[in-house]
């Protein structure tokens, strides 16, 4: 019995080409799914490292908050997506007016960026770029202590921007919320702080960082009392 020296017929070469067929796809989507996961990993690292940063210097420069002989409190105005303030600054070794604000890239709603604007009498306002891809504009809370004698701290209702002088003298603490977004709001991280005006509130920061991958997430909590100056 001898073999069939022909080669392969029609219906081989359709057999084989539909299986190879079925092969590659299947290769495709095993490597576009390991691709995804990876880009998905990177950004919410990025978002992650991105908040916590900016949530370092915004929290740095609201505790060494500083109180003008002329004003009755650091600020000069407030709003849930700016504050105005003085705060003491280590790189001249002296109190400046700053302002922090989340405004849109473009038109009216986020992305938006967040910024340090250092104001400079008599030369160029100096600014600093915190984030680019926040998820959210309203960053700023605030609170008040309502009794003399209590300690704990009650949410102060700010409507739009307030540059009045006796409810800006009411603010105790701020609360900060960052939403940073590289990618999808999926790969976001979000971190929450809460800071006391020094001379008035407590003091302490609260920070809660939670960073969401998916399913995941992961929460700490440090606490701090002392002004940085």
């Amino acid at each position: 019995m001898g073999f069939d020296d022909a080669g392969l017929g029609l219906v081989e070469i359709l057999i084989a080409t539909f299986l190879f067929g079925i092969v590659s796809v299947m290769t495709f989507q095993i490597i576009n799914t390991f691709a995804s996961t990876q880009a998905s990993i990177t950004n919410s690292s990025k978002s992650s490292a991105t908040a916590m940063t900016a949530m370092n210097q915004v929290t740095r420069s609201i505790r060494n908050a500083q109180t003008p002989s002329n004003q009755s409190s650091p600020f000069v105005s407030a709003s849930a997506n700016s504050i105005d303030f003085y705060t003491y600054d280590s790189a001249t070794n002296s109190d400046v007016e700053m302002i922090i604000s989340a405004n849109p890239i473009t038109g009216t709603s986020c992305p938006c960026t967040l910024t340090q604007e250092t104001i400079n009498p008599g030369s160029s306002n100096t600014t600093l770029v915190l984030a680019t891809h926040l998820a959210n504009d309203s960053i700023f809370s605030f609170g008040t202590i309502t009794s003399p004698t209590s300690i704990s701290i009650s949410s102060l209702a700010i409507s739009g921007s307030t540059t009045s002088a006796s409810t800006l003298a009411q603010i105790a603490s701020v609360s900060i919320t960052l939403v940073e977004a590289v990618g999808t709001t999926a790969q976001s991280s979000t971190i929450t702080s809460t800071i006391g005006v020094f001379g008035y509130g407590s003091n302490q920061s609260i920070d809660t960082t939670t960073t969401t991958s998916g399913s995941e997430s992961e929460s700490t909590t440090t606490t701090s009392g002392s002004s940085d100056n």
